[in-house]
């Protein structure tokens, strides 16, 4: 619209201006301004209104923050919100850091943000700047809790992404990690590719044990699948326990292994920090990390950590991929194998359990937000209960999606640890 605008002023411009007709010099000189400010004026507004909505997700992120040192000082309470301000403005959101205000309100904190919004068009009729303002209100209810599981794609494809990704993720936790000392927040983190891997020292934990195929291989922590329906489920454990899987080498199990729930932020970011692409696993199947995603949540074996199933606590899984199923568990469907490892190229199997696994998580109330790099027609119905499926095509729009999931977390319907009302 605004070329179509140009284009027109243009002609009449030209037209014009060549004209030598008495009262047309006058007549054009008044108008030109009239016009000029018209089409200015479209420009300059739809630059204001873009800046203030990009102000006010980052004001909804800085009072989330702050809220978390609502006990501490003013000042204390400033430098947060500063901080992610500027922070927002590195990252080209809004193009200045804008004058802030930090208010305590009745359980919540109040952050005003102001800027004024130099004019290019407007100026010509001596409006020289926009005010914006806007205005972010975060309570936090005492009673309620917050469990977060990150399932990160660590396959080579995610290579190259892995580094912001970790910096969003660190940002993300600390924006969420609240007073600790109660334990009102919690984070773990299931890194995935073929496989998922906890860990060899988790080698006697209840609910696993080690397949008993290929007795001179070595378990570096991989996990197979369980039989059937089975892997689709969050239940006997103890009676159908979890195949550990013997292999000849580690190629498959370089990944990190899963991060238990913690609610110590140094412990949270240094488990975010450690995250690695395996760098040579181009095999990815996405199950899995649901299935232990949910595991990690589930207060069941294996992982005991998690709550209990309530209102009042509210079970997160955010899963960032690049990848599609090109495996699956080689017991699917089939009558079952004597060694549960995920060989099977059936696509459409992978797919089937993927989606069997999301309809489960879905059915325990928990909400699921997935960032797909990776296209993956598996994950497009995964996100429920408030979540949502993100589509990306690189990274440049992470922080935003970020800021996004905060506010439904945030927003979460009477089950969050922290509510934006205004």
């Amino acid at each position: 619209m605004f070329q179509y605008l140009k284009a027109k002023f243009q002609q009449k411009h030209n037209r014009l201006a060549t004209s030598t007709k008495g009262s047309v010099a006058v007549t054009y000189a008044v108008s030109l301004v009239a016009i000029s400010a018209a089409v200015g004026a479209a420009v300059d507004y739809s630059r204001a209104m873009n800046v203030e909505a990009k102000m006010q997700q980052a004001a909804d992120n800085a009072a989330l923050a702050s809220v978390q040192v609502a006990n501490g000082s003013k000042a204390e309470m400033h430098k947060v919100a500063k901080s992610y301000f500027e922070e927002n403005v590195l990252n080209g959101l809004i193009e200045k850091s804008p004058k802030i205000k930090i208010k305590k309100i009745t359980d919540g904190i109040r952050v005003t943000a102001k800027l004024k919004i130099r004019t290019t068009f407007l100026s010509v009729v001596n409006i020289k700047n926009i005010k914006v303002t806007v205005v972010s209100e975060v309570a936090k209810p005492s009673s309620q809790k917050l469990e977060v599981v990150l399932a990160i794609d660590s396959t080579s494809s995610m290579s190259g992404r892995l580094s912001k990704v970790k910096s969003h993720a660190r940002s993300f936790a600390e924006s969420l990690l609240s007073n600790t000392h109660d334990n009102s927040v919690k984070f773990g983190l299931v890194p995935y590719s073929k496989y998922v891997n906890i860990g060899t020292e988790n080698l006697n934990m209840a609910g696993t044990y080690i397949h008993p195929s290929n007795p001179s291989w070595t378990w570096y922590g991989c996990m197979g699948s369980r039989s059937n329906v089975l892997d689709t489920r969050d239940d006997n454990y103890i009676t159908s326990p979890a195949p550990g899987l013997k292999q000849k080498n580690d190629y498959y199990c370089k990944i990190r292994p899963i991060s238990r729930l913690s609610s110590d932020p140094k412990t949270v970011k240094r488990n975010i920090n450690k995250l690695n692409s395996a760098g040579i696993d181009e095999f990815a199947y996405l199950e899995p990390a649901l299935l232990w995603s949910w595991a990690v949540l589930s207060s069941n074996a294996p992982y005991t950590e998690a709550g209990a199933y309530s209102p009042d606590l509210q079970k997160v899984i955010i899963m960032i991929n690049d990848s599609t199923n090109t495996r699956g568990p080689n017991n699917a469907f089939s009558g079952g194998s004597t060694d549960p490892n995920h060989y099977n190229k059936s696509v459409s199997i992978a797919n089937k359990r993927t989606r069997d696994v999301c309809e489960n998580i879905r059915d325990k109330n928990i909400k699921v937000f997935i960032i797909d790099f990776g296209n993956a027609s598996a994950l497009e119905n995964c996100a429920a209960n408030g979540g949502k499926y993100y589509a990306l095509d690189d990274t440049d729009n992470l922080d935003d999606t970020f800021i996004k999931i905060s506010r439904k977390i945030a927003n979460g319907g009477g089950s969050g640890v922290l509510r934006i009302t205004r």
